[in-house]
């Protein structure tokens, strides 16, 4: 299976994303995005070269700096070397780091609210 057909099958299928990404946790290189629409901006290396960077070495300045992403700038609820997580008006973000890679996904908050009681979401990470 491709980065491309995971982003697609195990995100993108199970949760209704505005945009997810893998890239590389080194480079920050994007080795498979979605982005559901013209009007979110594009995602790019330098974004995620930083937040790599910094999930690495301080994790706890996310919470006053923030963390930007596609040019927006998320206001951040919970940060640790391998979690963070995010908030702008309705919208949620989430980024993992694992040995190899990141995962980012920006979601709406009102298209889980329907699912609350829903089994948890689990999205099938490869062990890398």
């Amino acid at each position: 299976m491709s980065w491309q057909s995971y982003v697609d099958n195990q995100i993108c299928a199970q949760v209704s994303c505005r945009l997810a990404a893998i890239a590389g946790l080194q480079d920050g290189a994007i080795w498979a995005k979605f982005e559901k629409d013209s009007s979110v901006t594009p995602v790019t290396q330098a974004e995620l070269k930083v937040i790599a960077d910094t999930m690495r070495n301080n994790p706890g300045s996310f919470t006053e700096a923030g963390i930007y992403l596609g040019g927006d700038k998320y206001f951040c609820l919970s940060a640790e070397s391998t979690l963070i997580r995010g908030r702008k008006g309705s919208s949620a973000l989430c980024i993992v780091a694992t040995n190899t890679c990141l995962l980012e996904i920006i979601f709406d908050l009102i298209t889980i609210r329907f699912v609350r009681h829903s089994p948890p979401l689990c999205l099938n990470l490869p062990l890398l």
